[in-house]
């Protein structure tokens, strides 16, 4: 009997050291696991330890930058002015001199518009949309009474590119394109050379 009770608290005291004793993939984690930590607490007086890249930063932490969501560039609107930075008169088309100027070539720049032989056009407004460029709408004028025809008028739209203040560069948005540069009046051949302009252009 004695025998019987030594056997079995033998078979017992194995039976515990067995699963109380780690195995050896466990006792490598476990190791590394401490030393891990005994570096992180060894780091603890000097730099810190580097975040993970993968751990979500919030846009406050990230100074409003990290998970935000990303920002169009706003379109600048024009600046809306009163008239087009030329000099008011007679232009002539590019490749014409203005000596040899005719109704075909010839223009009148106004104040508040431009005329052609046939079309005179009136400026509704006028946008400012980069350093030489401006946007124009305007409403022209064609036939009429005085050409014994039917009155008709549009509203076009047209981009300005003016490098200086005596030509210019006109193209709508149909597609139509026009050079220009000024042309001083006494220039000009007969009838434009005399005509009275002063109430068109002040």
């Amino acid at each position: 009997m004695r025998r019987t009770v030594l056997l079995l608290s033998i078979g017992l005291l194995a039976a515990c050291s067995e699963a109380s004793t780690p195995s050896g993939s466990e006792t490598a984690a476990a190791t590394n696991e401490s030393d891990a930590v005994a570096s992180a607490e060894s780091e603890g007086d000097g730099n810190a330890a580097p975040v993970a890249t993968s751990l979500p930063v919030s846009g406050e932490a990230a100074g409003d930058t990290a998970g935000a969501e990303p920002q169009q560039a706003s379109v600048p609107k024009g600046e809306t002015v009163a008239s087009l930075p030329l000099q008011r008169g007679f232009y002539v088309a590019d490749g014409t001199s203005c000596g040899q100027a005719s109704n075909a070539t010839l223009m009148l720049v106004r104040k508040s518009g431009v005329n052609t032989s046939r079309v005179p056009c009136d400026f509704k407004s006028i946008e400012k949309t980069g350093a030489n460029s401006y946007r124009v709408t305007e409403t022209c004028s064609e036939g009429g009474a005085a050409w014994g025809t039917e009155e008709h008028i549009s509203t076009n739209v047209s981009t300005y590119e003016i490098p200086n203040n005596t030509s210019f560069t006109s193209k709508s948005d149909s597609g139509w394109e026009s050079s220009a540069r000024y042309c001083p009046q006494s220039s000009l051949p007969e009838p434009w050379r005399n005509n009275d302009i002063a109430d068109l252009i002040n």
